[in-house]
């Protein structure tokens, strides 16, 4: 892959998970994702704002109803950090396991995910931090 702007998601643990920049190409098995969660074979996840192309066994989350943003995202891969915290490299998740792991999340009175709470519950996380700081 040549050099470019396009980063390059990798199941590295380090910088989010950007192996480096490279150019975009025109390949049918070449994917990109924008506004997404990272979760790799190994159990790594991270949240990319920015467009950003994927490795081999990289999976690209996004949210069915709702835009995904950085409060929900910042959410969002805590847990499923912690439902992925035990994977080995024996362990690898694959597009067949990843959809059966179960997560957590708070819901609204109607049932579904309440994606309020979670955006304040991580607004307030910054202020504690802030305060602290």
């Amino acid at each position: 892959m040549l050099d470019g702007k396009t980063p390059r998601i990798s199941a590295t643990n380090t910088d989010n998970g950007i192996l480096g920049y490279y150019k975009d190409i025109d390949d049918k098995n070449y994917r990109v994702c924008e506004n997404f969660i990272s979760v790799s074979f190994l159990g790594t996840v991270f949240y990319h704002k920015c467009k950003a192309s994927l490795g081999m066994k990289i999976h690209c989350l996004k949210l069915k109803n709702k835009e995904l943003n950085r409060e929900l995202a910042f959410y969002l891969t805590s847990i499923i950090r912690q439902a992925l915290k035990n994977t080995e490299y024996k362990d690898q998740i694959s597009s067949t396991v990843l959809p059966d792991i179960k997560i957590k999340l708070p819901i609204d009175s109607r049932g579904t995910p309440d994606w309020n709470y979670m955006e304040r519950y991580i607004e307030d996380l910054k202020l504690k931090c802030n305060i602290a700081n």
